[in-house]
């Protein structure tokens, strides 16, 4: 299966359990790779038949301003569900990091994997 990758995407929102976590967005850090077959796109020299990534991190970055999850794994689920909905991909990994949360670390961050069904 062939791939499309963005990386380092950041998103705005507003995420967090801890109240001041709640008053105000911050970035996210979003990697995705995106598996789907690149061929005819290739040939065909045709962007109907890839992603459109411009308007992928489009679709995140409104869900970004849109959403207010208290989790990282919301807001991975909901990411993965923009990819397989609105994108013809056979399936998603995608990791979220949130910065600045935990004082001894960079960065939490998940990663998950999701199928189309």
């Amino acid at each position: 299966m062939d791939k499309i990758f963005l990386r380092d995407l950041r998103v705005e929102t507003v995420i967090g359990v801890a109240p001041v976590e709640r008053t105000a967005p911050r970035e996210l850090l979003l990697n995705i790779e995106l598996r789907l077959g690149l061929r005819p796109a290739g040939i065909a020299d045709d962007l109907r038949l890839s992603v459109n990534y411009f308007d992928l991190a489009s679709k995140l970055a409104e869900l970004g301003k849109n959403s207010k999850f208290f989790l990282i794994e919301a807001f991975a689920e909901a990411a993965a569900g923009v990819c397989l909905s609105d994108f013809r991909v056979e399936s998603v990994r995608l990791s979220v990091e949130k910065t600045g949360c935990v004082p001894a670390a960079r960065a939490a961050a998940v990663e998950i994997e999701r199928f189309r069904s």
